[in-house]
């Protein structure tokens, strides 16, 4: 697929985030894709949002084909330390 999958930490300070930048809290505590020839950001997905509690994602995400009565689907598997079932 082209694309390298990287989890997300979240941006300091933890339990205040005032001061943050509309960049800081654009990708943490999620997971993003990037291509994997230009480095260039193809997608991401946020699990929480204006963290300030440390919920960023603790492991890297696993990738999966799931059969399908339309065929292979491909999907990603992302854990968090919230213990939630996230798809995307």
């Amino acid at each position: 697929m082209g694309l390298v999958y990287l989890p997300m930490g979240s941006s300091v300070p933890d339990f205040y985030g005032g001061q943050r930048r509309p960049f800081d809290e654009d990708v943490s505590s999620g997971v993003i894709a990037l291509d994997a020839e230009t480095g260039e950001m193809r997608w991401h997905y946020q699990t929480v949002h204006h963290d300030i509690w440390d919920y960023d994602v603790p492991a890297q995400p696993t990738l999966i084909d799931v059969p399908t009565p339309n065929g292979i689907r491909r999907a990603l598997i992302l854990s968090t330390k919230r213990g939630e079932d996230l798809r995307a």
